[in-house]
């Protein structure tokens, strides 16, 4: 019995395996694979077909509407291409006008509203020498380049960090110096509180008030430069805080700084703009290099209407090297100096139409010290010979002045002669006398300069000479020459003219470089030698 339950409790064996399976291409079967999955369904997207650029056609103070990409149909607004077939392109759909994309026209339009200028369209104009493009309104002829058409800043600011006044965007160059730096740049839009009569940089506006520095224990709090007299040297650098006023000009790359005339320190100094000599007005200075201003010539406008011209003159600051020597167009002068030129290069009313720095600052209407009745500036034109300058006995070839009231006339070489001159062999300024109280030596009927303390009396033209508005250091081409260099005539040995023979007396002396130093006192005596070798 035990034996039988023994072999009760044995498992069975389990089953062999099933035999393999054959196919006809393979020995044994594969295994058995999971089911395939099944491919997931891609639905298309809307893709958006509106762009994050704003239509450059929009007023500033309207909402702005979104351009929308699409393929080009008419042509781009700004360059006129006609557009390849499906390309694509931006287009606005509330001023129905199409840009290309891919050159950025759509930044360039053909018309724009700028804050500089709200009351009138800007349209993109081309010059045509160097092709350059820029945006001009031709109601009020203003212009602006591409890089200032660009910066588009806020009409009003409400909550400046640096005032507690909203603060106006100034659309015009600001002329005087900012309130919190001191400083004058036309470059940079301006903002201003005419509650405060208060003017600021944009850049200059998110300046804070106060600050901490690891150099010092206390906090440090901004000053306007207006408001404090006397400072310490730069606790950081250890040098001067310069507070006076300071410019920076456009014709020069350092700052210039306002200073008061010293006889003995500034008799050698020339104004860069009218050439004259620096008189005992307050001139700017540069503190880098030898560059010089008046006061009232560093005030010149950029661009100004004249009453000698219809198109707008632009201020061009002369160069060292010019390719020929021109005289003013109202003048005749021979000079060097800053020069306003026509802004049109079409002008076909005068050829390379030009104005020196002396001859723009005649006002238009004025009452000239030699006469009592005001005078303007005449457009008319007169026979030749018909009219005579009371000044210099002359014919008015050119330009003049006009009286009011009687005959008179002064023609503008002699309406800019200065009423005062300082000379270097009297310590006293000089006055201009015309024609009153003159000695036997000289004609009662000309103009001179006198003292009346040490009894002095100078013609004109010995205290300017025939070169007073060449500037030394200019080069310019004349004739056949090579070159012709004006140099300081300060030598204690003056040279000998080549033409005339005689030492050359103005302050100014002609050099022709290349030419066996050929030394000429004045152009008519180089001009006489050119023709001279001519014939």
């Amino acid at each position: 019995k035990k034996d039988k339950m023994e072999k009760k409790d044995v498992p069975p064996p389990p089953p062999p395996p099933p035999p393999p399976r054959f196919n006809r291409f393979h020995r044994l079967n594969p295994p058995e694979q999971p089911p395939p999955r099944r491919r997931p369904i891609i639905r298309a997207r809307r893709i958006n077909m509106t762009s994050q650029e704003r239509c450059p056609l929009a007023h500033p103070t309207q909402p702005r509407h979104l351009l929308q990409f699409r393929k080009l149909e008419h042509g781009c607004f700004s360059c006129f291409s006609s557009p390849d077939l499906g390309e694509y392109g931006l287009y606005c759909t509330t001023c129905d006008v199409e840009f290309c994309r891919l050159l950025g026209c759509h930044k360039l339009p053909r018309k724009i509203t700028h804050p500089f200028h709200l009351q009138h369209p800007l349209s993109l104009s081309l010059t045509k020498l160097d092709l350059s493009k820029f945006y001009r309104c031709s109601i009020c002829n203003l212009c602006l380049d591409l890089s200032c058409s660009e910066n588009i800043p806020l009409l009003v600011i409400t909550n400046p960090k640096s005032h507690h006044h909203s603060l106006v965007l100034y659309p015009r160059p600001l002329l005087t110096p900012c309130d919190a730096c001191g400083l004058v740049n036309v470059l940079e839009p301006s903002y201003a509180c005419f509650q405060c009569n208060y003017m600021v940089h944009q850049s200059c506006m998110d300046l804070p008030r106060v600050i901490k520095i690891t150099r010092h224990q206390h906090r440090l709090c901004h000053t306007p430069y207006l408001l404090q007299s006397t400072v310490s040297p730069c606790r950081i650098c250890y040098k001067t805080v310069d507070i006076n006023d300071l410019i920076r000009h456009f014709s020069h790359e350092h700052l210039l700084k306002l200073y008061k005339y010293d006889g003995v320190r500034d008799a050698e100094k020339q104004c860069h703009a009218c050439i004259l000599p620096i008189n005992s007005l307050d001139f700017y200075n540069c503190r880098v290099c030898d560059f010089f201003l008046h006061e009232i010539c560093a005030g010149l406008l950029r661009k100004m209407d004249h009453a000698l011209h219809i198109h707008t003159l632009v201020l061009d600051p002369s160069p060292l090297v010019f390719p020929s020597l021109q005289g003013c167009s109202v003048c005749s002068r021979k000079f060097t100096g800053f020069r306003y030129n026509c802004s049109n290069d079409d002008c076909v009313l005068d050829n390379q139409f030009q104005i020196d720095a002396r001859c723009i600052l005649v006002p238009d209407y004025f009452t000239h010290e030699s006469h009592e009745h005001p005078l303007f500036i005449s457009t008319s034109h007169k026979a030749e010979g018909e009219i005579c300058c009371k000044g210099c006995k002359e014919v008015c070839l050119k330009s003049y002045m006009q009286c009011t009231v009687c005959k008179f006339a002064l023609c503008y070489q002699c309406a800019t002669i200065p009423n005062e001159v300082v000379y270097k062999y009297d310590k006293h300024p000089l006055s201009l006398c015309y024609g009153q109280g003159a000695e036997e030596e000289i004609n009662p009927m000309h103009w001179f300069y006198t003292c009346n303390e040490c009894c002095t009396t100078i013609h004109v033209e010995c205290v300017f000479g025939s070169s007073v508005y060449m500037k030394p250091g200019f080069i310019f081409n004349y004739r056949l020459s090579n070159g012709v260099k004006v140099l300081r005539n300060s030598n204690s040995t003056r040279r000998f003219c080549t033409s005339c023979g005689y030492r050359c007396p103005s302050a100014v002396y002609y050099y022709k470089i290349n030419y066996d130093a050929a030394s000429f006192c004045s152009l008519y005596c180089l001009k006489a030698t050119c023709f001279t070798y001519l014939n």
